[in-house]
């Protein structure tokens, strides 16, 4: 089980989205809970074939007893955010809330945030939202990546709190790295994997300015 897994599965929801992971594909610190929805895009979080894809979906799996709750909590969590999602949220999704970052280091986490600020301003019931940031396994050439790399960090996050600040006293950042790098660089300008890491915290009663 990954360890968002574990904490979703340890406390109590009625939500239909207590977990959710922004991306195409459920991230694996959530393996091991029925809980957990993959969304990348609200606005595009649907069905294909329209109004007569969800029957064609109940008959298929309606003598599984797996796929079929499965299948029907599917189709309710859709059902459940396309009738919360307003049309002014579903716009500022599809051309870009104003203030977010759009170049390109930071454009596919930007987006991301987007999607997790309207579920947190949704009250959607999301109890942990997970979203990935890649490109920082730098072995080489690193001066000229990890710049780039903090400075989409920093302005996508610096946004979203922006954009929640009316719900911040109810949400925590936490910002974290799969793998800590070592501190000497090899000869191709980088550094390879190591032990240490580090882990930021961002939050209405979070009480920051320490380290």
């Amino acid at each position: 089980q990954g360890w968002m897994a574990r904490y979703l599965n340890a406390v109590e929801s009625n939500s239909y989205i207590p977990g959710v992971s922004v991306s195409a594909n459920l991230a694996e610190s959530f393996t091991g809970c029925g809980k957990a929805s993959s969304i990348k895009s609200l606005a595009e979080y649907n069905l294909m074939e329209g109004m007569r894809a969800p029957n064609l979906i109940k008959k298929m799996y309606r003598e599984d007893p797996i796929m079929g709750t499965a299948a029907e909590q599917t189709l309710e969590t859709i059902q459940y955010l396309q009738s919360a999602l307003t049309d002014g949220q579903r716009a500022d999704l599809e051309r870009g809330v104003q203030g977010y970052p759009d170049d390109w280091s930071s454009r596919e986490l930007s987006r991301s945030l987007q999607t997790v600020a309207q579920l947190i301003k949704m009250d959607a019931g999301a109890k942990i939202i997970n979203v990935d940031y890649g490109g920082w396994d730098t072995h080489e050439r690193q001066a000229n990546v990890f710049p780039n790399l903090v400075k989409g960090l920093s302005d996508s996050i610096g946004a979203f709190y922006n954009d929640i600040a009316a719900q911040k006293e109810n949400v925590t950042v936490l910002v974290m790295s799969e793998f800590g790098r070592r501190l000497r660089a090899n000869k191709s300008g980088g550094t390879d994997h190591g032990h240490g890491n580090f882990m930021m915290a961002l939050g209405g009663k979070v009480n920051g300015g320490n380290m």
